[in-house]
């Protein structure tokens, strides 16, 4: 069922910048949780990346005719709500209007008890790292990432991001479509390994035997 809505989103005050690039720039609806799971109630924001600026909220003046259709509904009180009755692969569909350009953003909902790697990760540890760690790494319910390193961590700026892709079954991790290591949960934490998220760690010498590969461990 689509249900034409004007979502209790939330926004700071307004700013000067151009609808036009908003809409040009990579943008999305984020939640007030990472992950939507069946029965879940949440608040969204519509969000754009402003370069190397960060992540900002989309002012009410530069979208209209928000839409949402899935299993979900809206309710004015408590926000979008996922049926109790969705299943993990389900898709709930936001469209939009940012500029008068036509956006549409899924988002699949998430089985009660699957693991993703979508949420908010800071290392706990690291081992064999020959660059930098970030200081946070953030992976999107719709396949999107990004890392700060620690001297970044001001305000909404980050140290670099793209696109992903994990596969579960054998734990493959792809960053911007090139295998990067793979990923896997050990109890509640998230392990990374052969990831090295500092491009300009150097190189083994000719002649050296390649180096170990960097883990991380991330809560």
């Amino acid at each position: 069922m689509i249900l034409a809505a004007i979502l209790m989103i939330l926004l700071p005050a307004d700013d000067d910048t151009p609808c036009s690039l908003m809409s040009e720039m990579p943008n999305w609806p984020q939640l007030s949780q990472d992950v939507l799971r069946p029965g879940d109630k949440v608040s969204l924001t519509l969000m754009w990346r402003d370069g190397p600026f960060g992540s900002k909220p989309v002012p009410q003046r530069c979208f209209r005719r928000l839409k949402v259709s899935g299993p979900a509904v809206f309710d004015k009180k408590v926000g979008l709500q996922i049926a109790d009755t969705a299943k993990a692969g389900d898709t709930v569909t936001i469209s939009v209007l940012i500029d008068g350009k036509p956006k549409e953003y899924r988002i699949a909902i998430t089985g009660r008890e699957e693991q993703v790697l979508t949420g908010t990760w800071r290392p706990r540890s690291n081992k064999d790292c020959r660059g930098k760690v970030p200081g946070e790494i953030v992976f999107t319910a719709n396949g999107y990432y990004s890392f700060t390193f620690p001297e970044m961590m001001v305000e909404t700026m980050t140290s670099g991001g793209g696109r992903f892709r994990w596969d579960a079954a054998t734990s493959q991790l792809f960053l911007d479509d090139t295998l990067r290591g793979k990923a896997w949960f050990e109890g509640k934490t998230l392990v990374l390994d052969g990831v090295e998220f500092d491009q300009t760690a150097p190189p083994p010498l000719p002649g050296q035997p390649a180096p170990p590969p960097c883990r991380l461990v991330l809560g």
